[in-house]
Parts: structure tokens; sequence; C-alpha cells
């Protein structure tokens, strides 16, 4: 969560400046080496991909589809006209 919170709020260039913004938001003192080495590992970009997209699932509007309980959801099919057929 540091991390999300971090990169939305704050310019993040280096490593340094996750572990300060870190220390920061939890007031904690995690020395540089142990928190650069969490960050170098090769699991690490596996978690940052399920984390992004865990983030962007619940944070993303849904904006092509209905709920189910909305005056669309009667509806199986919508279908838009974007003009291009009546170019001449």
């Amino acid at each position: 969560m540091a991390l999300i919170a971090l990169f939305a709020g704050t310019r993040a260039e280096t490593p340094a400046d996750i572990q300060r913004g870190f220390n920061a938001l939890y007031g904690k003192g995690v020395e540089h080496k142990p928190f650069y080495s969490q960050l170098s590992k090769r699991q690490f970009a596996d978690f940052m991909r399920a984390v992004t997209d865990q983030v962007l699932d619940t944070l993303v509007v849904r904006m092509l589809g209905f709920c189910s309980e909305g005056p669309f959801s009667e509806f199986k099919r919508v279908p838009m006209q974007d003009g291009s057929s009546f170019a001449t």
C-alpha cells in the first residue's frame, strides 16, 4: 500500500525516495539495505504486477457495461452507430 500511496502522491525517482516515503508514511526507520534487498528480488516485479492489477480492477470505472439492476439491464445488445456508413 505504501508504494501505491507514494507513486500516486509524490515523485519517486530512486529506491531511496521510496524508502524515505515508506519511513515517513509508517513512522518507521527501515534502513536502506534491507529495504532495497526486497525491491531487488525478482519476485518483486510479479508482486507489483499483481498489486497494480488489483488496484485497477478496484478503481477503474466500468464504461462499457451495465449493472444488473440498471435500466439497460433488459437489453442483450445495444448497437452503436458512428456515422461512417453514411459517408459519401
